[in-house]
């Protein structure tokens, strides 16, 4: 096979959006890895069915990637923002600046606090920071303002090669587990001031 590693690296993301989509427990993931890894040896040592390997070995990096992304989520609470990103389509978000935003280049860097999400059209209260970048637009914000957005939640990058700078790891050390870029002036909905009134603290947010 040409260019084992990019396939591997394709086969392991594919198996983190996969974990986006489906929940599955970790004691599921770690067997079916396990027998997977089995499943490969048997057949490489007495078979040496080329293809049969290289299908169970797609399968095994597959399902490294889902165990992966639940390893990482299986702690967080079923109210947690991470829950709400790999969707396809675009939700609204309800937050609130938490770090004074950082210009870089064109673009702008702003922490958020997110408490709610609507998911067309329904309401979910949750809880977790995300990193939101403002392309080549450079709104006026700044801690404490409450902000409602339209935007595509992710989960960040993760290293693509070993012992390459990992991203992901890097934003949830700080608990920052999700991302999401606003392209067009339309996607800011509204923001308040310094946090806004009671009625939005409480009622809004």
């Amino acid at each position: 096979m040409r260019r084992p590693a990019l396939a591997a690296a394709g086969l392991y993301g594919l198996g983190i959006l996969g974990g986006c989509r489906w929940s599955l427990s970790v004691s599921t993931l770690l067997c079916a890895s396990s027998i997977l890894f089995l499943a490969v040896c048997v057949v490489f040592r007495f078979q040496r069915l080329e293809k049969q390997v290289g299908l169970l070995l797609g399968l095994l990096v597959c399902t490294l990637g889902i165990l992966r992304y639940e390893a990482v989520t299986e702690d967080l609470p079923a109210t947690h923002l991470v829950h709400f990103t790999g969707l396809e389509e675009e939700v609204e978000v309800w937050a609130e600046v938490v770090r004074e935003p950082e210009e870089v280049g064109k673009d702008l860097r702003v922490y958020v606090d997110v408490r709610k999400v609507l998911v067309e059209g329904r309401p979910y209260r949750v809880q977790g920071l995300a990193l939101i970048r403002f392309r080549k637009l450079l709104p006026d914000l700044e801690y404490g303002d409450g902000v409602r957005l339209r935007v595509r939640l992710l989960r960040p990058d993760p290293a693509r090669n070993p012992g390459a700078f990992d991203y992901r790891n890097f934003l949830a050390q700080n608990g920052v587990y999700a991302v999401a870029s606003v392209y067009r002036a339309d996607q800011v909905l509204a923001v308040r001031v310094g946090g806004g009134t009671l009625l939005w603290n409480t009622v809004v947010l």
